[in-house]
């Protein structure tokens, strides 16, 4: 009896660790989009690749809005002071990418 207790509180607390659905790197559907690759990383930082460059142009700081929903705030490399918030809605893996309330790309999960 002990054990299935053990085992089912094991699994509960397991259960709680589970990454969000928007952690993972995306890339562009479409060949025209203003990134190359997203990097959003399990720890709430996220990172932007413009096409061209090999290094990040914005930094982000993400939170879960909801289970589908991460929530950007970015800066880029070189200017700070200026923040650029971003939602990404997520389904599978498939994402929008939304700035303002317009479409910026839809994303599919590479990794």
């Amino acid at each position: 009896m002990c054990r299935f207790f053990v085992a089912g509180l094991g699994l509960l607390l397991l259960s709680g660790c589970a990454p969000h659905p928007a952690a993972g790197v995306w890339e562009p559907v479409e060949a025209a989009a203003p990134f190359t690759r997203i990097d959003v990383q399990f720890n709430g930082r996220a990172d932007f690749f413009e096409p061209g460059n090999e290094k990040e142009t914005l930094h982000c700081f993400w939170a879960a809005h909801s289970k589908d929903e991460a929530w950007m705030n970015c800066v880029p490399a070189e200017h700070t002071e200026h923040k650029i918030p971003y939602r990404l809605a997520t389904r599978g893996s498939e994402a929008v990418l939304e700035r303002e309330g317009k479409v910026v790309m839809r994303l599919r999960r590479v990794e």
